[in-house]
């Protein structure tokens, strides 16, 4: 009799920042922030607090928090801005963190205060520039792998810059959701 003893190990993916997160903190202000809003320390005071998916327009799906885009639908504003804090408490289980970003049209997105991601974008970007082309099936989510020495155990802040294609644009998007990757 011989006998064969299999041994399996399942190794699972962890998702630290969902879909339709709630406590997103967010400005759709028309306002140069620089690029210390990226950080921590940044004073969020004026900004607004929602659940993602954030937009405005004909979206499909529909956006659960509306943004403002200003008085004059010919001249909306460019960029949007949103801040969401997220805890790792064992980096060393994972070898990276994918990114899936639903967008419409154009993002940029900082980890830790450390531009992480540019999607549809140029390398160099204002909060006047706009999107390099009009996104219109945001259904589809930019996936990017980033690597772990962007995060760190305990609390991680994620940062991103929404920008429109075109002032008379008919719409917006966004949601994000990020996911540890096993190590194997």
């Amino acid at each position: 009799v011989v006998g064969i003893l299999v041994s399996a190990v399942v190794y699972s993916q962890t998702v630290l920042l969902g879909y339709q997160s709630t406590g997103w903190k967010y400005l759709d202000s028309n306002l140069n922030l620089g690029t210390s809003w990226v950080t921590s320390g940044y004073n969020e005071a004026i900004w607004k607090t929602g659940q993602a998916p954030f937009g405005y327009g004909t979206n499909n799906p529909t956006p659960t928090t509306i943004l403002r885009y200003g008085s004059n639908a010919k001249k909306k504003f460019i960029t949007s801005y949103f801040r969401k804090s997220f805890s790792i408490s064992s980096l060393s289980n994972y070898s990276s963190v994918q990114l899936s970003l639903m967008r419409d049209d154009g993002a940029a997105v900082y980890v830790n205060g450390n531009r992480a991601f540019v999607s549809n974008l140029p390398s160099s970007f204002t909060y006047t520039t706009k999107a390099s082309s009009e996104i219109s099936t945001y259904t589809a989510p930019a996936v990017v792998t980033l690597a772990d020495t962007f995060f760190r155990e305990g609390t991680n802040l994620i940062t991103i810059e929404l920008h429109q294609y075109s002032a008379s644009g008919p719409d917006v998007f966004f949601d994000c959701k990020l996911i540890g990757m096993p190590n194997q």
